[in-house]
């Protein structure tokens, strides 16, 4: 199948800029194994302060794309449904949103082929539990460990014709992700009802406190997060 990633980029403090140091060192330890073609990263940049992307390392890992601040493409929602529709156009089958403060596990994307292949009739996958459960609600767990969920928290994961039967137009999508305070991963179930599945334990987690969307005080992190190790 192929595999295309969605991760728009603004560093606009060093706070942000140490979380982003974080994620890139974990991207690139990405292992995608002989018998899943290379996936595609579009990385989408946004001006901010000034900070090194391990491009070089990001290459030997991922068909690396990069586009510098699309006009006409204002924030991370948007950012998100623009790239996505982008990368469905150029033949991916499946896209995944991850973000400049997203740590994944080495094995993150071998566990999200493994996730989609138990389950190819859902809507959503991501290897990210969420550990805001009042949000993201756990209506089942399997004996496998896979987690049915009502709403899916980071790292979403779409199909292609899953998008295009959503049929939502990148432009229609603001930063609240057309409704007021909600973003497109709480949008999706409330228009697009069905399963949405994500991995007991997870192999990415969002290490960003403070944000458009994000809160101290709200749990929006990775439960049983497997950092570096190996499973």
């Amino acid at each position: 199948m192929k595999m295309g990633i969605i991760l728009p980029s603004c560093i606009y403090n060093l706070g942000r800029a140490h979380n982003a140091k974080l994620a890139f060192e974990a991207l690139i330890r990405t292992q995608t194994g002989l018998w899943l073609p290379k996936p595609r990263l579009h990385l989408l940049l946004k001006m901010g302060v000034d900070f090194y992307y391990p491009l070089a390392a990001l290459q030997d890992v991922f068909d690396l794309t990069l586009e510098g601040d699309p006009a006409g493409v204002t924030g991370v929602e948007q950012t998100l449904a623009y790239g996505t529709t982008k990368l469905f156009n150029e033949g991916m089958d499946y896209v995944s949103w991850i973000q400049d403060d997203t740590l994944v596990h080495p094995r993150w994307l071998l566990q999200l082929e493994g996730l989609i292949q138990r389950h190819p009739q859902a809507k959503a996958w991501s290897v990210y539990r969420s550990a805001n459960e009042a949000t993201h609600k756990v209506l089942k767990i399997e004996e496998n460990g896979d987690v049915l969920v009502s709403s899916i928290g980071h790292a979403m994961t779409i199909a292609r014709q899953e998008w295009i039967d959503w049929g939502v137009p990148w432009q229609d999508v603001n930063d609240t992700g057309g409704y007021a305070g909600i973003t497109m991963d709480l949008v999706h179930p409330q228009t697009r009802p069905g399963e949405r599945w994500v991995t007991g334990v997870s192999y990415a987690d969002h290490i960003g406190k403070i944000g458009v969307h994000c809160q101290p005080h709200i749990p929006e992190h990775a439960v049983l997060f497997q950092g570096r190790q190996n499973d």
